[in-house]
């Protein structure tokens, strides 16, 4: 009996002995949990603040970085309004340009030859009295009071190279005033812009000018030449038309209106022609060459002929040289074909005006007295 006690006593103790141990061990595995715990905490802190260092350092980088992109894309900005006014990169040739004023005079001569010698005229002069005065008026205003005279002193049934004359002229200085124009909607604004321009161009950079040239005419542009726009022009090149065979003596009964509504429709095709012509010089000029300032030459009546810068239309053979002019000077009547001139500034700087020199490219040809002379006869 003693012995199963001493059995299970000590059995006991061992069994104590082992809780003792497992709670040894609890305590242990607590106490390794506690410090793991501890240890991640402290590394989760630390891992946190090296986190938010990184955010912070991040959220700084961003900001200098769109600081940077910000005043990159001004600086980019700046340098290309600055590159913009300072290039001289032409976007059309000398030759292209020639070619295309070239091309306008020959539409030109070849529409005022179909319309002389289709539009029917009377065989006796025209009674300058019996026409309005504003229409002689506007007529000598666009060619010109030698070309009106030859219209009004003979008629034109048989021979109408004095119609084919004065309508080159009159066709010519209407592609003149057009190319030449900067705003189509009011005249103030027209002289005012090129009165501008004139300042700038003895004043200022050939590069200055001519881009602050192409911008102000390409705005314009855009904001006054609508899809109307050379519809507009063809009317009006038409009524200017009109009133040059209308004081010619055109046997047509017809009213202006209907006779501006008779000639467009029997030459539309070509009146476009030559209006999307004049257009297009006006742009190349205007917006295209911005290394130096080009212009149409158009001398009216009056100016005295010089061979070096312009040629007779209708050579009549009296002279056979240049000499032979400055000998005998002789006044020009009227432009049938338009010239073309480089305007050079030369000695140009801030605070005062430089020196206009001109190259001619392209020598108008313009009508002397020596052929009015032979067409009177």
């Amino acid at each position: 009996m003693q012995e199963h006690l001493n059995e299970r006593e000590e059995r006991l103790r061992g069994v104590q002995d082992g809780f003792q141990r497992a709670n040894d061990t609890t305590r242990c595995l607590q106490q390794e949990l506690a410090e793991t715990r501890k240890a991640l905490r402290d590394e989760y802190r630390r891992h946190d603040q090296t986190v938010k260092i990184h955010e912070r350092a991040l959220a700084t980088s961003t900001d200098k970085h769109t600081k940077t992109t910000t005043l990159l894309e001004v600086r980019t900005a700046e340098l290309q309004a600055a590159e913009t006014y300072l290039t001289k990169v032409d976007n059309v040739s000398d030759a292209d340009l020639l070619s295309m004023v070239g091309e306008l005079n020959s539409q030109i001569y070849q529409l005022a030859a179909q319309m002389s010698d289709k539009i029917s005229f009377s065989s006796c002069p025209t009674n300058q009295l019996a026409l309005p005065l504003e229409l002689t008026q506007a007529v000598e205003r666009s060619i010109g009071p030698a070309i009106l005279h030859l219209l009004l002193i003979r008629g034109h049934s048989e021979d109408a190279i004095c119609v084919q004359i004065a309508l080159q002229a009159c066709i010519v200085s209407f592609a003149h005033r057009i190319i030449e124009t900067w705003d189509f909607e009011t005249d103030a604004a027209n002289d005012l812009l090129r009165r501008a321009y004139d300042s700038l161009k003895i004043t200022e950079n050939p590069a200055v000018s001519g881009r602050w040239r192409a911008l102000t005419k390409a705005t314009l542009r855009s904001l006054t030449q609508i899809d109307s726009f050379k519809s507009r022009l063809r009317g009006a090149m038409a009524e200017v038309i009109v009133d040059v065979v209308r004081v010619a003596g055109t046997s047509i009964a017809l009213s202006s209106e209907e006779l501006v509504q008779s000639i467009t429709d029997n030459f539309r095709e070509h009146l476009s022609a030559i209006i999307d012509m004049i257009c297009s010089v006006h742009k190349v000029l205007g917006e295209d060459i911005v290394s130096s300032h080009i212009a149409p030459i158009f001398y009216p009546f009056g100016h005295v002929f010089d061979a070096n810068c312009m040629e007779e239309a209708y050579p009549s053979g009296r002279h056979s040289d240049g000499q032979a002019y400055n000998a005998h000077p002789l006044s020009i009547f009227g432009t049938v074909e338009m010239g073309v001139q480089r305007i050079e500034t030369n000695d140009f700087g801030v605070g005062h005006a430089g020196r206009l020199h001109y190259v001619t490219l392209l020598k108008p040809k313009v009508v002397v007295e020596t052929l009015t002379n032979e067409l009177q006869r």
